[in-house]
């Protein structure tokens, strides 16, 4: 082949119209193991399937070794040059043929024939040198790096006869004068075709047959056209659309390089689809396309790939010395505007799946919170619920303790080991991170923390869990701050990214949880109301019974029935405020001299009962006794003073009647025996 840079053997050099035809004429001729013999004596590595493809392409090289090996192979030494007779007229239907075709006459080619030529070479340039009807004089020389081969001299004879062949006309007659395989500065090409007969297609009958055959083509093409457009909508995956349309446009444009690239589906991923980027970074490249201000660079055709409502990326086909056709600028747009408009369907079906997956899983959870009759209960099924609507890897739910003043973990999920434990333990003050203030303060805007969070304790909460990202979600109903949801993820922390869609999607969640919050609270609010006493917040008469009848089927307790004696005479003394004030006075006494397991109702206007779990006689009346001292140290108006009566289970009775019998018994014993004193029933 002579000597050549290591250039050669870039792919993008050669278009595959040559090795094509070459396959279709060895096919012909000796089948398939023919076809295979071709590829294995060539010595290069692609396959027939690759050079039958007119949208690919192939190195000078190797363009130059498949020529070789089809002169072995058949003996024919002309071969070459009958491949590039044939060359247009096998290929009559492609776009390349077409485009020809469409600039009217084979004097108006070859007036085009530096730019046509890039269509079949991006490494020889080709140039009229003198034009006249019926004859021109070609120049070709290879580009700086390259060398002529005397094959591809051949080939290139053969394409110079071809285009009064799209005319209907002979083929040209070609005559090589200076072959720069054979030691000249150039190749020199004198082309002559029939005039009169060129002259006699401008008649208006055969005006009229060329017209006809243009508007064929151009119909062919429109077809093409929808053709795309019907093959794209049909598709619902954006990665297959974009392929197709890259495949599409490689047909349409002829250009060794392709790039597609754009930002489709969730988040800010970039689908980057070429072809002809052999060994290069596409991802950078896709990177460079989409940040890079729009050129002149008449080496490139780049689009926008826009739609009425969305910008989604760029297209861009890429050929050196600007090898392209105004109307290949024009149909290259044709082609970005049907990839907006694929893109705009493929993603609105996928948002369209996304939302009815969230919508149902909204539906759950507001089935699931809506039954949860506590505080607790709403957070442990926000919690198990917001995986299958957030794309998180994990779900924290932090409700706030008014009495802790701080923030305290009540659910979590997705969160193992020591991280869990972690996690578990936490309690969150404003003291820990301003935070808090923040959320409490009305806020309802999530707040975003990356990989590095500014805020120092975000941050040993991402080093102690391992997370990546997070979002903390305030939970707030009706102006009242309940708590904070928490989704984070462990990996791919573009998943939560700042998008409207996960602001959406976060906000419905945190809309049923504030929802269903608020009802919790009011049924825990009642449900309080009804177990305890409006005035002293002690525990009621209902919830007396209840937990009597209860401690009757464990161990062994001690009840006390509590008295305040003369209670009559402070209301008639100082009126039923200070009477208030004394059952206020007396439960809080009583409140805070028993144990934590022990439990003090009141159950009448002025009689309360202390259940004492674990004692029994002497026990148990030593426990009164303190409560009994406990009230006489109260000051008031006039000296607090109450009686109490003491029986324990079991004992002589066997039920929870009798067991209150004996205690209200003890209770009168102990008023009858001078009142401010203790009585065990008998």
């Amino acid at each position: 082949m002579g000597d050549v840079s290591s250039n050669s053997a870039v792919p993008g050099q050669m278009s595959c119209s040559m090795a094509s035809t070459l396959i279709r004429r060895v096919r012909a001729n000796g089948g398939e193991e023919a076809v295979a013999e071709l590829i294995a004596e060539s010595g290069i590595a692609l396959s027939a399937g690759y050079l039958e493809n007119l949208d690919n392409w192939m190195s000078y090289e190797d363009a130059g070794a498949l020529m070789e090996a089809a002169v072995r192979l058949t003996g024919d030494e002309d071969v070459v040059r009958r491949i590039g007779e044939d060359t247009v007229r096998q290929h009559a239907g492609t776009a390349v043929a077409t485009l020809l075709r469409s600039l009217g006459s084979p004097q108006a080619i070859f007036e085009q024939l530096t730019l046509a030529a890039t269509k079949f070479s991006t490494v020889i340039d080709l140039a009229p040198v003198e034009l006249e009807p019926g004859r021109v004089v070609v120049r070709a020389k290879a580009k700086g790096g390259f060398a002529r081969h005397r094959l591809h001299c051949q080939y290139t004879q053969g394409m110079l006869s071809s285009p009064p062949v799209l005319f209907g006309l002979p083929p040209a007659r070609v005559v090589e004068s200076q072959c720069e395989a054979l030691g000249a500065d150039q190749c020199l090409y004198t082309v002559t075709w029939d005039a009169e007969q060129a002259a006699e297609a401008a008649d208006p009958h055969q005006l009229v047959t060329a017209l006809e055959s243009q508007l064929a083509a151009m119909t062919s093409r429109l077809e093409s056209v929808y053709a795309t457009a019907r093959d794209l909508i049909a598709l619902d995956d954006v990665d297959a659309a974009l392929t197709r349309i890259t495949e599409r446009a490689a047909s349409a444009v002829r250009a060794p390089k392709y790039l597609l690239a754009v930002h489709a589906g969730r988040g800010d991923e970039i689908h980057v689809h070429h072809r002809g980027f052999h060994g290069a970074d596409t991802e950078a490249a896709a990177r460079e396309l989409l940040a890079e201000a729009l050129d002149s660079d008449p080496s490139r055709i780049v689009v926008e790939i826009a739609s009425g409502i969305r910008h989604y990326g760029r297209l861009m086909a890429e050929s050196p010395d600007g090898a392209f056709f105004p109307h290949e600028r024009d149909l290259f747009d044709v082609y970005a505007r049907y990839a907006a408009a694929v893109l705009d369907t493929a993603t609105a079906l996928d948002e369209a799946r996304l939302r009815q997956r969230q919508a149902q899983a909204l539906l759950e959870l507001a089935q699931a919170v809506a039954t949860a009759p506590t505080s607790d209960d709403v957070a442990q099924r926000l919690a198990l619920a917001v995986p299958a609507v957030v794309d998180c890897d994990r779900a924290i739910v932090f409700l706030w303790e008014e009495d802790q003043e701080a923030l305290t973990c009540h659910a979590l999920t997705g969160m193992p080991g020591a991280a869990r434990e972690f996690a578990q333990e936490l309690r969150i003050t404003p003291r820990d991170t301003p935070l808090v203030d923040l959320v409490r303060a009305g806020r309802s805007e999530p707040l975003f923390f990356g990989r590095d969070p500014a805020d120092p304790y975000v941050r040993g909460v991402f080093a102690q869990t391992g997370s990546r990202a997070l979002v903390v979600v305030p939970i707030v109903a009706n102006e009242r701050f309940y708590g904070i949801m928490n989704v984070s993820v462990t990996d791919r922390p573009e998943r939560l990214q700042r998008t409207p869609a996960l602001l959406d999607t976060l906000a419905g969640v945190v809309a049923q949880a504030a929802t269903a919050l608020d009802n919790a609270r009011l049924i825990e609010t009642m449900s309080h109301q009804a177990s305890h006493d409006n005035l002293t917040g002690l525990l009621g008469h209902r919830a007396f019974h209840e937990s009597l009848a209860a401690d009757l089927e464990g161990e062994p307790f001690a009840l006390a029935m509590v008295d305040i004696d003369d209670f009559k005479l402070i209301n008639d003394e100082f009126g039923h405020p200070l009477g208030d004030e004394a059952l206020r006075l007396v439960a809080d006494a009583l409140a805070r001299n028993v144990r934590e397991c022990d439990r003090v109702f009141r159950v009448g206007g002025e009689e309360f009962a202390v259940l004492l779990p674990g004692l029994t006689g002497e026990h148990a009346k030593n426990a009164a006794e303190r409560l009994r001292a406990a009230v006489a140290a109260v000051p008031f108006r006039m000296p607090l003073r109450v009686s109490i009566g003491v029986a324990s289970w079991p004992g002589a009775g066997t039920g929870r009647d009798a067991l209150i019998a004996q205690a209200d018994a003890a209770l009168y014993d102990a008023k009858r025996s001078g009142k401010d004193r203790i009585a065990l029933a008998a």
